[in-house]
């Protein structure tokens, strides 16, 4: 029975120090997106669908954005292929255009 019951408590400590790990790493990652502001990036993409379309519309957004919540955002010096998404570390991916 005291087996039982350290076991238990053992457990119960660990699966609280699992999840407090997992919350202060999630208000950490919060903080440090925040801080760093966000990357707005336009997806380039073959076969036409005129992805090109509007090239001052990130600006304005970001722009708007800056103003209306004081947060920072910034804009992709150029135009991003889906391979050049994930190591770009842009957060919003702006894509526009029609399909064939």
């Amino acid at each position: 029975m005291f087996k039982a019951m350290i076991k238990d408590i053992l457990s119960k400590t660990l699966y609280i120090y699992a999840m407090s790990k997992r919350l202060i790493f999630a208000v950490l990652f919060m903080g440090q997106l925040s801080l760093s502001g966000q990357v707005l990036g336009l997806l380039k993409y073959s076969g036409g669908g005129d992805w090109y379309a509007n090239p001052t519309a990130l600006e304005n957004l970001s722009e708007f954005y800056n103003v209306a919540t004081g947060a920072k955002t910034s804009v992709a010096p150029s135009e991003l292929t889906l391979q050049e998404v994930l190591p770009s570390g842009v957060s919003f991916l702006h894509a526009t255009g029609h399909g064939r």
